[in-house]
């Protein structure tokens, strides 16, 4: 995680199903998941309000703070009971 918190972005490639959890430990780690496609996203929450921002790995931009930061506090949306000294250990560092 620790190197995973250095980076801007992460590929998260499809795992045993069409998306990994990859994905939630790069938006944990405030890196923007990168994907083949978006189907590799496992979004299908839009009904309870949970939009993630990711990048198609051939369209892969500036990284956007912003964005990574919407990710975790969707990310805490789904989440039950997480300890914030957990997630204070993956924040990137400024």
């Amino acid at each position: 995680f620790q190197i995973m918190g250095e980076t801007e972005f992460t590929l998260c490639p499809a795992g045993d199903s069409p998306w990994s959890y990859r994905f939630f430990e790069a938006i944990a780690c405030l890196s923007i998941p990168v994907v083949d496609n978006s189907d590799y996203t496992w979004i299908d929450e839009t009904d309870r309000g949970i939009d993630f921002f990711y990048a198609l790995k051939d369209d892969v931009n500036r990284y956007d703070e912003q964005k990574a930061l919407h990710n975790l506090e969707m990310l805490h949306k789904i989440l039950v009971e997480v300890d914030e000294g957990e997630w204070s250990q993956c924040y990137r560092k400024p």
